[in-house]
């Protein structure tokens, strides 16, 4: 069950690569202004999550046909979010890195912490189904 919902959200679909231009648009954007805020609301727009939980949960089950699944849906996904982020750079008329994009080029080890933390409630969610109660689990009594 739980396999199943990790695989069906890790998949390359249309929903994801339409999810990708858009965050990856939100992000860029987001930069260019220096607005922290937007730069928040893209990580939550993206659905990378669902290819990165599916690559941890296939590489654990040692399921080599989904690894590649995610690997692939990864490596476009990355590839878009690169394109639309070069396209709208050239775009933009501005020529000088605002401050948002300057605290992106020296990551700290706080900033590996947050990623850690992330990592760690995006897995615990798709574990137990995004906090709707296991059906793996009975329920209380009334």
């Amino acid at each position: 069950m739980v396999a199943l919902s990790v695989y069906d959200n890790g998949g390359l679909t249309g929903r994801y690569l339409m999810m990708t231009v858009i965050s990856a648009a939100i992000a860029a954007l987001g930069l260019m202004l220096g607005s922290p805020a937007v730069v928040i609301g893209a990580m939550l727009v993206s659905p990378m999550m669902g290819p990165i939980v599916a690559l941890g949960f296939s590489l654990a089950l040692l399921d080599w046909e989904e690894l590649k699944r995610a690997v692939k849906a990864l490596a476009v996904g990355v590839g878009l979010a690169l394109a639309v982020a070069i396209l709208l750079t050239l775009l933009s008329p501005l020529k000088e890195p605002t401050s948002e994009i300057l605290a992106r080029t020296r990551p700290n080890f706080f900033d590996l912490l947050i990623a850690v933390f992330s990592g760690v409630a995006g897995a615990y969610a798709v574990i137990r189904q995004r906090g709707k109660p296991s059906s793996a689990w009975p329920s209380p009594p009334p």
